[in-house]
C-alpha cells in the first residue's frame, strides 16, 4: 500500500481516491475536528470531512465521489473547529487544480477533450479508413474531405498537431513542470 501523503494535494485527478493525512500539534484529533471546503468562484463543489487517526487528521474521499467533481481550478479551504469551546480557525488555504476523469468521460460520452484533440483524433481516424481503400468523408471546420483530397486532409492534420502539441505544452508549463521546447542560441 503507498504511503498517505502528509499534506493537502495541489491536484486531484477525478475518479481516483483522495488521501491524505496533517499532523497540526496546535489542533490535535482528540480535541479538534477538520473540515475542508472545496469552492469554485461560483460555488461550493465540496465538504470533506477529516477523521481521527489518534492525533492526525485523516481525510479520505472515494472515487466514486471525486469521480462527479468536474476538471477546473478550486479553492482547497480547512478549518479546525473545537466543540467544547467553540473556536474555530482556518488552518489551511491553496488553490486546487481537478484533473478531468478521461476513463469516466469515454465510458460515458462525457468528452472533455478540446476541440483540438478531437478534430485531431477524427481526422486520423478519416485518413486510416481511407488509406484502407474504403470510401469516407469528414467535415473540418466547414470542409468536407474525401479520399479525393486526402493530401489536403493530411495538411489539416499537420496544422490541427501543431495546436494540439501547442495545448499539451501549456498543461505542461501549468502543472509547474519544464518547457519541452528547446532553445538554441548562436554566438
Amino acid at each position: 500500500m503507498p504511503d498517505i501523503p502528509t499534506r493537502e494535494p495541489d491536484s486531484i485527478q477525478a475518479g481516483d481516491t483522495l488521501t491524505w493525512k496533517r499532523s497540526l500539534s496546535d489542533y490535535p484529533a482528540s480535541s479538534w475536528v477538520i473540515s475542508y471546503r472545496l469552492t469554485s468562484t461560483t460555488a461550493q463543489l465540496a465538504t470533506i470531512a477529516a477523521s481521527a487517526d489518534g492525533d492526525d487528521h485523516l481525510v479520505s474521499v472515494a472515487p466514486a465521489t471525486t469521480a462527479t467533481w468536474a476538471a477546473g481550478d478550486y479553492e482547497l479551504r480547512g478549518q479546525a473547529y473545537n466543540a467544547t469551546t467553540g473556536a474555530k480557525h482556518t488552518v489551511f488555504v491553496a488553490d486546487v487544480k481537478i484533473l478531468a476523469d478521461l476513463m469516466a468521460e469515454n465510458a460515458s460520452g462525457n468528452d472533455q477533450r478540446s476541440h483540438a484533440v478531437k478534430t485531431l483524433a477524427a481526422i486520423e481516424a478519416t485518413i486510416l479508413t481511407l488509406a484502407g481503400g474504403t470510401n469516407a468523408t469528414i467535415s473540418v471546420d466547414g470542409e468536407t474531405y474525401s479520399r479525393k483530397n486526402l493530401e489536403e486532409l493530411e495538411r489539416v492534420r499537420g496544422r490541427y498537431r501543431t495546436e494540439v502539441a501547442a495545448e499539451e505544452e501549456l498543461e505542461r508549463i501549468n502543472r509547474g513542470l519544464k518547457s519541452s521546447r528547446v532553445y538554441k542560441t548562436r554566438f
